[in-house]
């Protein structure tokens, strides 16, 4: 598939809606004294083993070391931006090692004037990954951002949802979302605040990330360890 700079080129979208039968649990009789309710969040009934609980290290303004993660696993990390700001007018690069227009920054013209924290997960089955986080200054404008990562470890591939990218222009010091991803490629999950420009600032921030079922209509993600 061809593919031009700074075009969002996968749209890989948010849980659709599905069979108007569902959510199943809620239409299915059940003997089961560790059923849960129909009233019950189904997410309750996911069983998450939490692989990895770390910080991350700097410099991290590049994607880094995969993390391998299969369904029903996920990993909580801990950072801080060290750094906010926007540049108008910046040249980001264009291009990865591996000769593919790059898809990174999420917007232009312009490029983040201070850190970018990145954690990259390897899938190894298809499933919906999960994706939520928190940050201490809920003042602060920032983007979430997940990515398809080439042969080289760049962002060459953006997640979309109705035609723009997925998790960019959040405030209020939370976000979660979740995009349907399929076995073996590696996401790059990039954050980074695009205001204030503050190049002294020190945010911390906790990440969550998970492998679920891929159902659709039912949101399966988990809210952390």
């Amino acid at each position: 598939m061809s593919v031009t700079p700074r075009k969002l080129i996968l749209a890989l979208t948010f849980l659709s809606a599905g069979c108007s039968g569902w959510p199943r649990h809620a239409h299915m009789p059940s003997s089961e004294s560790d059923a849960i309710s129909t009233d019950d969040d189904p997410a309750k009934a996911i069983q998450i083993d939490w692989i990895e609980s770390s910080e991350e290290s700097e410099p991290n303004n590049q994607p880094g070391r995969p993390m391998a993660m299969a369904l029903g696993e996920g990993m909580e990390i801990e950072g801080v931006l060290m750094g906010l700001g926007w540049t108008v007018g910046a040249v980001p690069d264009q291009w990865s090692e591996c000769g593919d227009p790059l898809a990174f920054p999420p917007d232009s013209p312009g490029d983040y004037s201070s850190d970018v924290d990145w954690v990259v997960v390897e899938t190894l089955d298809a499933a919906t990954l999960c994706a939520s986080v928190k940050i201490e200054d809920k003042d602060l404008s920032f983007d979430l951002t997940l990515y398809v990562l080439d042969d080289c470890g760049e962002p060459t591939e953006i997640f979309v949802r109705d035609g723009g990218p997925i998790g960019v222009g959040r405030t209020g010091g939370r976000w979660s979302g979740a995009v349907t991803v399929p076995a073996n490629i590696q996401v790059g999950i990039a954050l980074a605040s695009y205001s204030p420009n503050n190049a002294d600032a020190e945010v911390p921030w906790q990440l969550v990330t998970a492998l679920v079922p891929p159902l659709t209509n039912i949101d399966l993600c988990p809210e952390g360890q």
